[in-house]
């Protein structure tokens, strides 16, 4: 597909999702915006004009946002009901993935053959394919009456293709990429180690007040959510980039393929000076939440999911 045919084709998806919109046909239009925002999510990664990429992005967020509308006021009562057949994001929990689990004793028809990090490179003995397997421990809540969300077909997320569940534990059976960078699975933790780890100091993931003598609050975890985003915003680690550490007047690296947003959040966030730090104001959390990176979240929707 030539580069600028993904911009045509989805065009064509999102007049379809209009049309079905003004007929008051919510679930076609909600399959063709989604159609259309799956065009432009795959086209862009390869669109070599900048400013047609930030243009593309921002028609993006719309059409996500107008797809979570419908969603929300016409169909969310009828997935509930089981009659919609509707295909797409279930991390927006529009569908259910029931029809990936397996049990868990299929699990001895696979070998280990590697360890990546902490997941685990598996063969199937029945057919060959290689694929990874990521264990996620169950919540040692006493109240459970909160459902686990297992998202898939979230874009730029590593793809799950099954998943087993034991008494404690939920394993994922993910697909094996290599050379290329996703989104993966995270756990949740009940406990937090009161250590602080070399590794992570000498990484840059804590902030530089941590091990030193200046006061420790919780503009250190602003930090280190920074520096987490760096990673995933450039593809690099923020100590690679920096060798010889971040000081109090060492500029930060910043790719120029990042959105002007996107710059701005990772200077005031990897402020050395914690005073100084995003988050570490008067309103917290709130400053960070209200950044322009962050204009397209729907906030209250999530507190309230």
């Amino acid at each position: 597909m030539a580069k600028k045919d993904y911009l045509l084709d989805a065009a064509q998806q999102i007049r379809m999702a209009l049309d079905r919109e003004v007929n008051e046909d919510y679930e076609a239009a909600f399959s063709y915006y989604k159609n259309g925002v799956d065009l432009l999510l795959n086209g862009v990664q390869v669109d070599p004009n900048k400013e047609r990429r930030e243009a593309v992005k921002r028609k993006t967020t719309q059409y996500l946002k107008r797809a979570e509308e419908i969603f929300i006021s016409y169909l969310q009562d009828n997935i509930s009901k089981g009659s919609t057949h509707l295909g797409g994001y279930s991390s927006l929990r529009f569908r259910s993935i029931r029809h990936l689990s397996s049990p868990v004793e299929n699990l001895a028809m696979c070998k280990v053959t590697g360890v990546i990090d902490k997941v685990l490179t598996v063969e199937s003995l029945i057919n060959k394919e290689t694929f990874i397997v990521k264990s996620l421990p169950k919540s040692s809540w006493e109240s459970r009456e909160r459902s686990t969300i297992i998202p898939q077909g979230v874009p730029f997320m590593v793809k799950l293709l099954k998943y087993y569940v034991s008494e404690d534990t939920v394993f994922l059976h993910l697909e094996h990429l290599q050379g290329e960078a996703c989104l993966t699975y995270f756990g949740q933790w009940t406990e937090v180690q009161p250590e602080i780890n070399p590794k992570a100091m000498e990484e840059m993931y804590c902030a530089p007040e941590i091990g030193g003598v200046s006061k420790v609050t919780e503009a250190c975890d602003w930090w280190s959510f920074g520096a987490l985003l760096y990673e995933l915003l450039t593809g690099m680690p923020l100590w690679q980039c920096h060798p010889a550490g971040v000081h109090p007047h060492t500029p930060l690296h910043i790719p120029e393929f990042l959105s002007t947003a996107a710059t701005s959040l990772l200077t005031e966030l990897l402020q050395f000076d914690a005073c100084y730090r995003l988050g570490s104001g008067g309103g917290g959390v709130s400053d960070i939440k209200c950044h322009p990176f962050f204009s397209a979240v729907p906030w209250l929707k999530l507190s309230s999911s």
